[in-house]
Formats: C-alpha cells, sequence, structure tokens
C-alpha cells in the first residue's frame, strides 16, 4: 500500500515537471511565433529551435525557482497564490533574459522577435502550472481545519 502510494507521488511530481517544462516551451514559442507574425521581419526566421531550446532550459530555471515557494504558498489562498506565482514569474523571465544573454555572448538579443516577452509569458504559464498544480500528498490541505 505505502509503495503504491509513494509511486502515485512520484509520478505525479513528474507529470507536474513535464507539464511545467511543455508549457513554458509552448507558450514561448507561441509568443515568438505570434509576434513574428505581427511584425514580420524581410527575411525568413529560422530561429524556432533556438527559442525552443533556450525555452526548455528556461522550464527547468522556472522547476527551481518555484520549488520552495510552492510549499509556502500551497496552503495559502487562492488569490495569494496567483499573485505570488506571477511576481515569482517575473523574477524568473526577468532574471532568465539575463542568464541566457550571458550564457549567448548577446546573442539571445538579436532574436528576431523580442525574447523577453516571449520568456515573460513561458515563465508565466510554467510559474502558474508549478505553483497551482495539485499535489498528491495533500500540500494544499486546509490548515485552519484541525485534523484528526
Amino acid at each position: 500500500m505505502a509503495a503504491t502510494t509513494r509511486s502515485h507521488i512520484l509520478k505525479m511530481r513528474w507529470s507536474r515537471r513535464l507539464i511545467v517544462i511543455a508549457g513554458t516551451v509552448g507558450a514561448s514559442a507561441l509568443t515568438f511565433w505570434t509576434l513574428l507574425q505581427i511584425s514580420r521581419p524581410a527575411w525568413d526566421t529560422s530561429e524556432y529551435p533556438a527559442m525552443a531550446f533556450w525555452s526548455f532550459l528556461l522550464g527547468f530555471w522556472v522547476l527551481g525557482i518555484a520549488k520552495f515557494p510552492r510549499r509556502w504558498l500551497a496552503g495559502r489562498n487562492v488569490v495569494i497564490r496567483l499573485l505570488g506565482s506571477v511576481v515569482l514569474a517575473a523574477i524568473a523571465g526577468m532574471s532568465w533574459i539575463y542568464v541566457a544573454v550571458a550564457l549567448t555572448g548577446g546573442y539571445a538579443l538579436a532574436f528576431d522577435a523580442n525574447p523577453l516577452v516571449c520568456w515573460a509569458v513561458g515563465s508565466i504559464v510554467g510559474m502558474l502550472t508549478a505553483i497551482n498544480w495539485p499535489s498528491a500528498n495533500g500540500e494544499r490541505a486546509n490548515r485552519a481545519q484541525p485534523t484528526t
């Protein structure tokens, strides 16, 4: 019985992690595509794989930033969780642009669409998922109710 519960909890954790990474990459790439549709460059863009790669790494960045606040925000009101998610997403997006620029030597700033907008939207989607995804071990239990 305990092994089944532990297995279920691990499955929930890994599914949450995969959803956060997929959501971050998907939202960033979709924002990149949308920005390119709004303001088309005169040349054909080939930066979708680069945006997807750096957004994939952003997904891990979001998971790392959300690890400890997730536990703290787990029993809070939904409004506090959402506000906390948005604030943490802004921190993740802003810090990630600096990390990506430092790691690429400035190439990230030469993307055909603004990477800050793409990664801000991606980090918001990823952080909302990371913070608000339900937990299998009852982290969201109301702390005000006594347990018997």
